[in-house]
């Protein structure tokens, strides 16, 4: 893993904050009744329309694991192509006007290797804020974690709050990132190269939500449109990365169907099996209070509580973003 890529984003969560504001049906988590998956197996993501359940969509490629072709099933018509370019530009038309931005998130985490296989391993809530062109604040509030003796009891909602120190708290201030580990009591700071300096979020790994260019999205990843059964429905794009040194296999994400917005993020692990699933609400996009001291300070470098020490990561520079998709697990997809 590599902790400058890691921490310069904030995280694959931080990804996720490029739609305009507006009205979405979150899924239950803990702090509002959390949700049990039906009692057979949750479906992995990308185990529905046709793919394979073991390890996402079948990659053509060379030895090495240099991808050479799309994907099963990625392979396009043009009027499929066509139809995806302009979700993309009027996505990117989208994102480029973002300047302020704060959601609250809530995050469920299915590991049927280190979790149980019919529910879902952790549900967590928190909150992401971002400022362009590069700062952003992560903060886990609350998590809870599955306990089995609880569901052995028949309990509806078997999890149980964790301790304050699993939470994941990042800042990045445009120059370095900061991480909070309540473990240890220490703010880790890492400091970003020159060349990330002012654009560490929007061309990282997964760009397509800090007003990348579409053209950069489609170099970098194969992409489909998953069909919807009623128009009522969200819209669904699935996105497989090409290259190698990938910490995931793919990623769905669903749009509003009228405003067009960013509801919902699947990131599937190597294998296909396990998934992070990412739900958003009471998202604000250039609101004006967002411009405000208490809302700017939040991309501060943070002074320690008290008890706490700051200490430098002196970890070596990451490759630029186009050396491949995809380097490091961000901390919002760590295992817990």
């Amino acid at each position: 893993m590599l902790p400058i890529v890691r921490k310069a984003l904030v995280g694959p969560l931080l990804l996720l904050v490029m739609s305009n504001p507006g009205p979405i049906q979150a899924q239950q988590a803990p702090v509002y009744g959390p949700r049990r998956p039906d009692a057979r197996p949750i479906n992995p993501a990308g185990a529905s329309q046709g793919q394979p359940a073991g390890g996402g969509p079948a990659q053509n490629v060379r030895a090495g694991g240099q991808a050479i072709g799309p994907p099963q099933g990625f392979q396009l018509t043009k009027e499929q192509s066509d139809r995806i370019n302009l979700m993309l530009e009027h996505w990117e038309q989208q994102t480029s006007k973002i300047k302020t931005f704060r959601t609250e998130y809530a995050r469920r985490e299915f590991d049927p290797v280190f979790g149980p296989k019919d529910n879902w391993k952790t549900i967590s809530t928190g909150e992401i804020r971002y400022a362009a062109p590069d700062r952003g604040m992560i903060k886990e509030k609350v998590v809870y974690e599955y306990d089995p003796a609880k569901a052995k009891q028949g309990v509806k909602r078997p999890f149980t709050r964790k301790a304050g120190e699993v939470r994941e708290h990042w800042v990045c201030d445009g120059n370095s990132v900061f991480e909070f580990n309540y473990a240890r009591k220490q703010i880790v700071e890492t400091k970003l190269p020159p060349e990330m300096r002012g654009k560490a979020i929007a061309e990282g790994p997964l760009p397509f939500m800090f007003g990348a260019k579409a053209a950069s999205i489609r170099r970098r990843y194969w992409i489909r449109e998953i069909p919807r059964e009623q128009t009522d429905q969200p819209y669904q794009l699935e996105l497989v990365p090409k290259g190698r040194g990938n910490d995931f296999s793919h990623v769905k994400i669903y749009l509003d169907p009228k405003k067009f917005m960013l509801e919902r993020i699947d990131v599937a692990d190597l294998n296909g099996r396990g998934k992070v699933e990412y739900q958003f609400k009471n998202r604000r996009v250039n609101a004006v209070t967002d411009n405000v001291k208490n809302f700017l300070d939040s991309f501060v470098s943070p002074k320690p509580p008290r008890g706490w020490t700051k200490v430098l990561d002196n970890a070596g520079p990451p490759p630029g973003p186009e050396s491949g998709p995809q380097q490091a697990r961000g901390p919002a997809l760590q295992q817990r």
